[in-house]
């Protein structure tokens, strides 16, 4: 069976004094030295060893009150099941929104199928069937002169016609 190394040989510290006194500390805490023997080893006085013990006793005592750092944070079943309720809610408001959206969207994009009555697109089968040989009434004198008469195809705007003009 693989040994498992002591806790303070696995954590890597980049000051090695700060953890010679952590294990100092905690070997006269377990009883495996006496304060006398750790103040004679580090040149410590007695109450520089207590003073840097209760330090280090205060520290652990910190870092034991702090919320553990990994996995599931104990929490109030109520408290958890509010937080939940009003996180499904943020979600089906936006779930909503974009449904909204995408209504939107399909109507402005629609493809195949429906087409909008009056709208782009390609000109009904009766207006493209007309006579272009039919004579063209005069642009009556409200209208503006310089305005080319309208064809018989309607233009897309923005785009090229649909079909060449016919030149006779």
């Amino acid at each position: 069976m693989k040994q498992r190394k002591p806790p303070l040989d696995r954590i890597e510290v980049a000051d090695p004094e700060a953890k010679a006194k952590v294990s100092l500390v905690l070997q006269v805490l377990s009883g495996e030295k006496s304060v006398s023997g750790a103040c004679r080893e580090t040149g410590l006085t007695p109450p520089g060893y207590y003073r840097l013990e209760e330090r280090l006793v205060m520290g652990m005592l910190q870092a034991a009150k702090m919320p553990p750092v990994r996995g599931r944070r104990a929490r109030d079943p109520v408290q958890e099941a509010n937080l939940l309720a009003s996180e499904t809610e943020a979600l089906r408001k936006e779930h909503r929104q974009m449904q909204a959206l995408l209504r939107v969207t399909k109507k402005i994009f629609r493809q195949g199928g429906r087409r909008r009555r009056g709208g782009p697109g390609r000109p009904r089968k009766d207006q493209a069937t007309q006579d272009p040989a039919a004579p063209k009434t005069p642009p009556t004198p409200t209208e503006h002169p310089v305005t080319p008469p309208t064809p018989a195809t309607p233009r897309r705007p923005g785009r090229p016609p649909l079909h060449p003009p016919v030149q006779a």
